[in-house]
């Protein structure tokens, strides 16, 4: 048998959900890549306040959404790895 794909859900059944201080450290690093020190509750806004909180994060700091969106992806797969390479 071929898959195409395997999908995981991270709730807590077959594995771990994202410690929520590897999710902040992602959406700092995207932040960064703008030249944006975003507050705690900023960087909580964009990991719990959907889409469009989001917007007003990123309008509030002259930063293009999709642009943070694609960086914040690419971090959270990093931190992620790190993470399960540091035990």
């Amino acid at each position: 048998m071929c898959y195409d794909a395997v999908i995981f859900d991270n709730d807590g059944v077959l594995t771990e959900p994202t410690l929520l201080e590897v999710e902040r450290e992602a959406v700092r690093r995207a932040f960064a890549e703008f030249g944006v020190d975003p507050t705690t509750e900023a960087i909580d806004g964009v990991i719990h306040g959907g889409l469009t909180h989001l917007r007003r994060i990123c309008a509030v700091h002259d930063v293009p959404v999709d642009e943070f969106w694609s960086s914040h992806e690419t971090h959270a797969a990093t931190t992620q790895l790190e993470c399960l390479e540091n035990g």
